[in-house]
């Protein structure tokens, strides 16, 4: 649905296995006519995963598709990074991502996002992130949890 294409940054900040990432690529990849094209498409593809196993399973899943050095697959909390310290080299211009949700974020991440925005709860954070990271133009495509149209408080806000 996002159609990402040749030259575009897909990214995805709670990457697991890299199923979506691996997904785009072989999407992008039918598109691409030049080793060049490809090389640049292999640079493009970015991810973040917390969870170690889920990460390593990651890096085997872009290896098994061609990405022979996947060096765009960070080990981390994407949430972990104040809001305030992303900036226009940041911004992709693809997200592709099933964040986390149900579950709440350590104590002390959402000091880290503006204050009508902060909440515990993690997809409604990775909602205002993914905001933040995308290029004018951008396009997303979002797994969310129910009621994230509808409920109140925080959510709200971040609709």
């Amino acid at each position: 649905m996002v159609d990402p294409e040749p030259g575009e940054i897909i990214f995805d900040p709670a990457c697991g296995t890299g199923g979506f990432l691996s997904g785009s690529f072989e999407h992008v990849k039918e598109k691409i006519n030049t080793a060049k094209e490809l090389k640049i498409l292999k640079e493009n593809i970015r991810g973040i995963e917390n969870k170690a196993l889920p990460y390593i399973l990651c890096l085997t899943n872009m290896m098994v598709h061609g990405i022979e050095v996947p060096s765009g697959i960070v080990n981390g909390n994407t949430l972990s990074r104040p809001l305030r310290d992303y900036g226009p080299k940041d911004q992709v211009d693809v997200i592709v991502t099933n964040p986390p949700f149900g579950g709440t974020e350590e104590d002390g991440i959402e000091n880290g996002f503006p204050s009508e925005f902060r909440t515990t709860e993690t997809a409604a954070l990775f909602l205002v992130l993914l905001v933040e990271l995308l290029k004018d133009g951008g396009r997303a495509a979002v797994v969310l949890p129910d009621g994230t149209l509808f409920e109140g408080g925080v959510i709200s806000n971040v609709r």
